[in-house]
């Protein structure tokens, strides 16, 4: 009985000395509902595409990720001033203005997704378009005058005017569209162009552990593939 005791003690400091022994990181996310990548913090959804690939990381690298989520432009704010360790989606392109001489480390695409601008099927024209408060979709510079844009922070909302016909098109993923709106009608607009936009984990405070997530990426191709699976990203 003693013996059991004693094993049973020292399991506890084993696991109680390895719990001290992890770092913790802060990652922002955004704070909008674009599933499977991102949820608000209405949704009050805790797993997400982005979380479920670094918290397997994590687990590799003995770490935690503590999740911060936050509207975009103070998601970037933080990011810049370094209170927060990563943030998640990013991207060299978003923001780029804005970034100064900061030295940010960006791992390969996580995930690359399609957007494009999307209509109804009977629309020939497009006079009006929905698009995520955030977002910028590519409008030919001989069409941008003639087209109304409605912002809105809902998701949601912005398949609803969709539906509802109150405006003739919406700027979005692919992806997010088909895991929000699976039974929708919509169909990609030639009048725009798609573009490929890749989402990366970026850091400028902790660079090396963006090679160490790099690294592992593209030696987990199986385990990436499950976690694409579960999220139908495949």
């Amino acid at each position: 009985m003693k013996t059991l005791l004693f094993f049973l003690i020292l399991l506890s400091n084993l696991c109680f000395a390895s719990d001290v022994k992890k770092e913790k990181y802060i990652v922002g996310l955004e704070n909008i509902n674009y599933p499977p990548f991102s949820y608000s913090k209405a949704e009050k959804v805790t797993r997400s595409y982005f979380r479920d690939v670094l918290d397997a990381f994590a687990q590799t690298e003995n770490i935690e990720f503590k999740y911060k989520t936050l509207p975009v432009k103070r998601l970037f704010q933080e990011f810049i001033e370094r209170k927060i360790d990563f943030k998640i989606p990013d991207n060299e392109y978003w923001f780029a203005s804005k970034k100064g001489e900061s030295a940010i480390a960006y791992s390969q695409s996580i995930y690359t997704t399609t957007e494009a601008v999307y209509t109804q099927k009977d629309i020939k024209t497009v006079s009006s378009m929905v698009i995520i408060l955030g977002f910028a979709p590519p409008i030919p510079s001989n069409l941008h005058k003639d087209i109304k844009i409605y912002t809105t922070p809902k998701l949601e909302s912005a398949i609803q005017m969709m539906t509802e016909g109150r405006v003739q098109s919406i700027f979005i993923s692919k992806d997010v569209l088909n895991n929000s709106a699976p039974n929708n009608t919509f169909v990609e607009s030639p009048h725009f162009p798609s573009r490929d936009t890749a989402y990366k984990l970026s850091s400028i405070i902790h660079p090396e552990l963006v090679m160490k997530f790099d690294k592992w990426f593209s030696n987990n191709s199986e385990k990436i593939k499950k976690i694409k699976l579960k999220y139908n990203l495949l």
